[in-house]
């Protein structure tokens, strides 16, 4: 396809210079040129644009390939076979077209059967001759053309893997010197990194991560009030049988703020379950309370409760809004990597039921395969520390009795250690899948995955 478009491109220009030879001297004399080859298909008002563009920089030699998507706005009907010659005049104008750009310009005009050619823009930055043949009708009207560095076609320094790499993954792809000009403003001092021969991903990303958490809970600091009174500290025996059963979904974005530091923040909601089975002391119970079991006939609660420890199970459903935000530290050698993800999330109830924070560090190493057509696998494994802690409240009537309490209760998980494997699937480099386990150790067992489109 370069071929393609190498010859495509210098006929195009030996075309313009047959018709004004002034043209050569002006080449000569600039930092760079542009070539393209375009569509344009035009219906009433409304039209659209498609080109193909070699960029050249006479300076470093280099070649940079663009794709051109227009929409324009005018009068007309048909299509117009065009060619454009861009003449760059300063290095900065240049160096933004190697990057990819937006141009506004008007729309080109052209006849059935008839060759023209016509100048379309002149700034102190950039001059723009145009060329149309073979047109089906005449258009005319404004247009803005978006110009996207074609990464396919040129190294810019993109890596396959959703990590920064030295020695694979993007190895140069031109059979000429690279010009390995990062397209993108982010992450801060990419060229330099991409001129050490480091590969970057994407800077930008937006996902979704669906997880599911199972796992056992400390308890402390438990409050109590009655009749509507404010919960007031209260001792309990033990706890058993605590646990939480939580599934979230959370809406992620993130950059690449530098190139082996990545930044996020997330957005999402929790649904699940939290059982909490209580023991404590039944004839503190009964005095907080306010009943008296000094007379002869009791209440039906001192027959329950006086004398003896009891069980109040707990059980709640949550669905708090969750929020938090994180840091990436992430490197690769060749296709090894290592990568540290840590992120603090905090909950805020829409039920006044559970709130809370977690802190989750969680590094891991892994190697990445390359599957072909299929992108690039990388399996990966390492720890998975989580401090999560929480407070719930709620309302329970004491089984068996008229007693009504209001509770207050911490949490926290009993397991702050698990280890995690799992793999991450970059079907593209805009494009990745990332599926892991956290388990095999202590009494907390989650499944994480997630879905990321990169830009």
């Amino acid at each position: 396809m370069r071929d393609e478009l190498d010859i495509a491109a210098q006929e195009s220009l030996q075309r313009f210079i047959e018709e004004d030879a002034a043209i050569a001297k002006e080449l000569a004399a600039a930092p760079g040129y542009m070539v393209c080859n375009a569509t344009t298909l035009m219906v009433a008002a409304l039209g659209s644009a498609s080109s193909a563009c070699v960029l050249y920089d006479q300076q470093r030699r280099t070649r940079t390939y663009l794709d051109g998507t227009s929409l324009n706005v005018g009068v007309g009907l048909g299509s117009v076979e065009a060619e454009y010659l861009a003449i760059v005049k300063t290095e900065d104008m240049l160096d933004q077209l190697q990057r990819g750009r937006w141009v506004f310009q008007p729309s080109l005009g052209g006849a059935l059967g008839d060759t023209s050619s016509a100048y379309i823009l002149a700034d102190g930055d950039l001059e723009v001759l145009a060329r149309s043949e073979s047109g089906a009708a005449a258009v005319a009207g404004v247009g803005i053309t978006h110009l996207n560095v074609n990464q396919e076609l040129t190294d810019t320094g993109l890596a396959t893997i959703s990590f920064p790499t030295l020695g694979a993954g993007s190895p140069s792809r031109q059979t000429e010197a690279a010009p390995r000009k990062w397209p993108h403003r982010l992450p801060f001092l990419a060229q330099d990194v991409v001129d050490l021969g480091f590969n970057l991903p994407n800077p930008y990303g937006i996902g979704i991560t669906i997880a599911d958490v199972d796992q056992e809970m400390t308890l402390t600091d438990l409050m109590v009030g009655f009749n509507g009174t404010e919960p007031k500290p209260y001792e309990f025996v033990a706890f058993n049988d605590t646990a939480t059963e939580l599934r979230t979904t959370q809406i992620k974005v993130d950059a690449w703020l530098f190139p082996f530091m990545n930044v996020f923040a997330m957005f999402g909601q929790v649904d699940g379950d939290i059982q909490m089975n209580v023991l404590v002391d039944g004839d503190a119970l009964l005095s907080q309370a306010g009943k008296d079991c000094s007379k002869v006939i009791k209440p039906v609660s001192c027959l329950v409760l006086e004398g003896r420890n009891v069980t109040l199970p707990i059980r709640t459903g949550v669905s708090p809004i969750t929020y938090g935000a994180g840091t990436v530290l992430a490197g690769g050698w060749h296709d090894w990597f290592v990568a540290l993800p840590i992120n603090i999330t905090y909950s805020e109830p829409n039920n006044a039921v559970a709130y809370g924070r977690s802190l989750t560090i969680t590094p891991r190493g892994g190697h990445a395969f390359q599957l072909n057509r299929l992108g690039r696998l990388s399996l990966f494994a390492g720890g998975n520390y989580l401090d999560s802690r929480n407070t719930v409240n709620g309302t329970l009537i004491v089984p068996k009795t008229d007693i009504q309490l209001e509770y207050r209760i911490k949490q926290r998980n009993k397991d702050r250690w698990a280890l995690v494997t799992g793999f991450n699937w970059d079907v593209s480099p805009r494009l990745s899948w990332t599926a892991e386990y956290n388990g095999f150790i202590g009494t907390r067992e989650s499944f994480i995955s997630s879905l990321v489109v990169r830009f």
